[in-house]
């Protein structure tokens, strides 16, 4: 593929939600498009205008509130991306579609949205909107959306089956897989820990399923110097609270490492001195089989050469084809789940066989590079529909 272009073509991506330098949006997405030959400029949340690896940062102020952000950010994002004078528009989040709106209907721009979520459902969850409200909320979005969306130009997506979502325009889904750049100069010269787990630290999560586990492994299995690590930020304070009392309680004070957030580069480190990975989502009625999930962090464990114990999502499931080097567990089964762990704990040439096969499958197959065709082609296809 030719990647230098004749004229650079002028794209303005925007969010009003995500940082700056958001690992999908700048170091994928931007950054990807740079490299193609495109004039890239980034709408964001950011102190200073300036350009960093040869993108144009955009700042925003920094909001105090929900309604500071989606309200007057949003009309200062619409300012900001027509002083641009762009062919296409890429933005990055729901609250931002009626921004999109008036860029096609209004000035004639190509837009796209991408749609990091099935919003719908994530709406059922949003603990800062009173459960009363909720199904009220989700149906309103489901609603505005729907209205919206056939207007623009296409909408990109993180996975095939949120297709059925956006059935009357372009879609395209860009799977969130990690960049092999990122992973290149792997040197892991030891496994200090046993488990890790990165990410938000919330009950949907499978924190309290990951705790048990923990449990059983300790008391049960007599693994009493287990060395499990948590990565991330609570979701609110009394989970952490009621964190605190389960360690507590069971004794596991000495074994779960809470490092709270981590930098991308430090969580990796640790994750590549960890023996296996977790992810142990919930399934729930409102969250099961037919809502997909495929979690980022599963591919990076495969780069780091470190197995992963999973929750068996049909998605999940399909799209990896079932790997060996993958464990699909279900919610519930603590015990089971702990025996298996225990058992490959305990058997260190199968661990680092897998490990080396997990890593050479996302080099060949599960990497962004590998997805950055389909973005690249989008744009070319909407730069010749002009």
């Amino acid at each position: 593929m030719e990647k230098e272009q004749k004229v650079k073509k002028k794209v303005c991506i925007i969010t009003t939600v995500h940082p700056p330098f958001d690992i999908r949006i700048f170091h994928k997405q931007a950054k990807t498009l740079l490299g193609f030959g495109y004039d890239v400029s980034l709408i964001a949340t950011h102190n200073k205008e300036e350009t960093i690896d040869g993108i144009k940062l955009i700042p925003l102020s920094t909001p105090e509130n929900r309604f500071e952000r989606m309200f007057l950010n949003n009309c200062k994002s619409l300012l900001l991306a027509l002083k641009q004078n762009a062919s296409i528009y890429h933005f990055h989040d729901p609250e931002l579609l009626f921004v999109g709106l008036l860029l096609k209907v209004i000035f004639k721009k190509k837009v796209i949205y991408d749609s990091h979520e099935f919003y719908r459902e994530l709406i059922l969850y949003k603990e800062w909107i009173p459960k009363p409200y909720r199904i009220f909320y989700s149906k309103f979005f489901t609603f505005y959306e729907k209205s919206i969306y056939p207007k623009l130009d296409a909408v990109i997506g993180v996975l095939n089956e949120q297709a059925y979502l956006f059935p009357k325009v372009e879609y395209v889904a860009l799977y969130n897989l990690p960049q092999k750049t990122m992973f290149e100069n792997l040197n892991i010269k030891e496994k200090k820990y046993d488990l890790i787990y990165a990410g938000t630290l919330s009950r949907d999560r499978g924190l309290f399923e990951m705790l048990k586990i923990a449990k059983i492994l300790k008391h049960q299995f007599k693994m009493t110097n287990l060395k499990f690590v948590l990565i991330g930020k609570f979701a609110s304070k009394e989970l952490e609270e009621e964190y605190n009392q389960y360690l507590k309680t069971y004794s596991l004070k000495d074994n779960i490492y809470f490092r709270g957030f981590k930098p991308y580069h430090e969580s990796i480190n640790l994750i590549a001195k960890s023996r296996l990975g977790l992810n142990l989502a919930e399934k729930s009625k409102n969250y099961d089989d037919s809502k997909p999930i495929l979690a980022t962090k599963i591919f990076e464990y495969m780069a780091l050469k470190v197995p992963v114990f999973v929750t068996d999502f049909k998605c999940t499931m399909e799209f990896l084809n079932t790997p060996d080097y993958i464990y699909f567990v279900k919610n519930g089964e603590e015990l089971k789940t702990a025996e298996l762990i225990f058992n490959l704990l305990n058997n260190p040439e199968k661990l680092m066989f897998l490990g080396d096969k997990a890593r050479n499958e996302f080099l060949e197959k599960y990497n962004w590079e590998t997805e950055s065709e389909k973005l690249f082609n989008l744009y070319e296809k909407l730069f010749v529909l002009r």
